[in-house]
């Protein structure tokens, strides 16, 4: 019963924070290596949150794993490329 919801939680956090920290590796090795484009700070910023996510009580490592797969297959790229062209003049 309620012992195995309370390890699913514990492995479930841990897993979260495990994901988050290479999450956020990644994203740090990324930027790095990236010309430094608005869409590469975007990436940086939701990787940040992502991570800050995973500090919410009960939910928020759920929250960051998802949001982390989301984003590891590609879900977020249309939303960070659109930093490239705002602010831009019109043609």
């Amino acid at each position: 019963g309620s012992k195995v919801l309370g390890n699913i939680s514990k492995y479930t956090k841990i897993g979260g924070y495990g994901i988050g920290v290479i999450g956020g590796l990644t994203a740090i090795g990324e930027f790095a290596y990236s010309k430094k484009e608005n869409a590469d700070y975007a990436k940086l910023v939701v990787a940040a949150y992502i991570i800050g996510v995973n500090f919410v009580p009960v939910v928020g490592p759920v929250i960051s794993i998802g949001l982390g797969t989301l984003d590891a297959m590609g879900y977020f790229d249309s939303y960070y490329y659109s930093f490239n062209y705002y602010n831009q003049p019109r043609k």
